[in-house]
């Protein structure tokens, strides 16, 4: 990362030394992290809050939250789904009735339910 070579220096005992920007820098990267934004988001991210008034910042900066909230409920929705059908198949097992190897049965065991 660019913001990577412009951290502070190390002290005499070898501790990097941070300023209050590097604490910004590093407080937006983790935040931002911890809503799901990829690495390559978190850079781009970090562009704009160096190059960008607040305001500014802060508009780009919500468009790229509604597009991460449009990722994070399609996801939700697959989970969902994925659940669904997990408790259909669960449903639709014969009850463990068939003593025949997997293999050689009739019944649906191999497509887990379906």
């Amino acid at each position: 990362m660019a913001w990577a070579s412009r951290l502070a220096g190390r002290s005499a005992s070898g501790y990097r030394l941070y300023g209050p920007d590097d604490l910004k820098r590093i407080s937006l990267v983790r935040r931002a992290r911890s809503l799901g934004f990829s690495l390559s988001e978190v850079q781009n991210l970090i562009r704009l809050a160096q190059h960008e008034r607040c305001d500014s910042f802060q508009g780009k900066a919500a468009q790229l939250m509604i597009q991460k909230l449009t990722e994070v409920d399609a996801a939700i929705q697959r989970l969902n789904e994925t659940r669904r059908e997990l408790q259909e198949s669960i449903t639709n097992f014969n009850g463990g009735d068939c003593r025949q190897a997997v293999l050689e049965c009739g019944c649906d065991c191999l497509c887990l339910g379906a």
